[in-house]
């Protein structure tokens, strides 16, 4: 249900290139918020989060996620070096994942939209999503402060 407009490659792949000390590049994103009771999608509302609108910084980044997870590119060389996805977290996966690929580099910021994502119109879904996100965020962060630990160890966990 996440859709990358024609340029979204194209215009991460330049802000890599052209940001010498950048590891990754992301870009902002439309939220859609979605009903999707009639059994299609039917959009409400169109906008860019507040949240997502925050250049790269790694301290906030340790703290909450600002990205989007369809707006990140990155070098393969992180995914090699240190791994992908903590495939048995359903929540927090991707954050977790560029806290990861962030330390020691840097992101490079696009104040551009290049893609959207979908999030319920329906508040009692909001409210489940919310309490998962809250639920999961422990975890998350012992995890993350665990795999950073290793990494400034010399370890590639």
């Amino acid at each position: 249900d996440d859709l990358m407009f024609a340029d979204h490659v194209e215009t991460l792949v330049a802000a890599i290139l052209g940001d010498a000390g950048a590891v990754a590049a992301y870009s902002l994103s439309w939220e859609v918020i979605t009903d999707d009771r009639a059994g299609g999608y039917i959009e409400v509302l169109h906008r860019i989060p507040d949240a997502l609108r925050q250049p790269f910084d790694y301290g906030v980044l340790r703290h909450h996620n600002f990205m989007a997870i369809q707006s990140v590119l990155f070098e393969r060389r992180l995914f090699l070096e240190r791994g992908g996805f903590d495939e048995d977290m359903e929540i927090l996966e991707d954050w977790m994942l560029w806290i990861r690929y962030a330390h020691g580099g840097r992101f490079a910021y696009v104040p551009k939209v290049t893609s959207l994502f979908r999030t319920p119109a329906d508040p009692a879904k909001v409210g489940t999503r919310q309490r998962a996100f809250d639920a999961a965020y422990p975890r998350a962060v012992a995890r993350v402060h665990s795999r950073i630990q290793s990494l400034e160890s010399g370890s590639t966990a």
